[in-house]
């Protein structure tokens, strides 16, 4: 690689993909791919290396597919005593595809020191953080 020059094929390593995997939780129900963190793990160790060049290649290009922004929104009961018949006593997640999950956590991993926030997102992510 030239001196001050990025080719894109290593922006992302294989060690960065795998820091990001395990920052996620376990348990967590799919996204709208029907594919969870254990199929990651449990998936054969090359599967590492070509999320390492499909996330260099997104880098490269600029360009995220549309359906790393896809979910669909379930509604979770906030309190099983409470009124089941009341809207408010629901509250909507969305899971999404686990691949877009990876990739948020390495750039978040490999640029946060470029991100600017306020500073109640920092009391927020000082309390829950990612990794």
């Amino acid at each position: 690689m030239t001196e001050g020059v990025y080719d894109g094929s290593t922006l992302f390593t294989v060690i960065d993909i795998e820091g990001s995997l395990q920052g996620l939780k376990i348990g967590e129900s799919s996204g709208i791919d029907d594919l969870c963190k254990e199929n990651i793990i449990c998936a054969h160790p090359p599967v590492i290396v070509y999320l390492k060049i499909l996330f260099n290649t997104l880098c490269t290009h600029g360009f995220v597919p549309d359906a790393f922004g896809q979910g669909v929104t379930i509604s979770v009961i906030k309190d099983r005593l409470g009124d089941s018949s009341s809207v408010s006593d629901y509250r909507p997640i969305t899971p999404r595809p686990v691949i877009s999950k990876i990739f948020e956590y390495c750039v978040v991993h490999k640029f946060e020191h470029l991100f600017y926030t306020e500073s109640i997102a920092v009391w927020f992510s000082e309390r829950f953080v990612l990794f």
